[in-house]
């Protein structure tokens, strides 16, 4: 019995981790972002209009106007909601942003910790001073 726990255990990561590559390549493209949701408001559409991503293995690229700034992710899709870890840079600092994770064909839901401090959400929705932002994002087709 207790070489049955390790390997239900063994196997449980091996399945996470396939199912988080599968999602690493469905991700792959560029996105448009829709809408942008923090702390309960919905930001203006002009703020959005320019914005896109670009996934390319486990960096993206945020591109707003004639701005690129790059940057990575982590995926685990063996949590319920699947999650996803960002390593924001900004010029020379990097932040780690915890968020969820939510990939339904050429539609893609983060909700994350937009500040320092705040916990993973646990729910793809935004509350006043919550420090949660929601992103909804579109695949641009080529």
């Amino acid at each position: 019995m207790t070489r049955a726990l390790p390997t239900a255990l063994l196997l449980g990561l091996l399945l996470a981790s396939a199912r988080a590559a599968e999602d690493d390549d469905k991700l792959q493209g560029s996105w448009k972002v829709i809408s942008i949701e923090k702390n309960g408001k919905k930001q203006p559409e002009d703020a959005t209009k320019a914005m896109k991503f670009v996934i390319k293995g486990d960096k993206f690229v945020l591109k707003v106007g004639d701005q690129d700034n790059e940057s990575s992710f982590k995926l685990d899709a063996g949590k319920k909601p699947k999650s996803i870890t960002l390593a924001i840079k900004t010029g020379d600092k990097e932040e780690v942003i915890k968020g969820i994770y939510q990939l339904d064909g050429d539609d893609l839901k983060i909700c994350a910790a937009g500040e320092p401090g705040v916990e993973r959400p646990t729910e793809f929705a935004t509350k006043p001073k919550s420090g949660v932002g929601l992103l909804i994002l579109k695949r641009e087709k080529p």
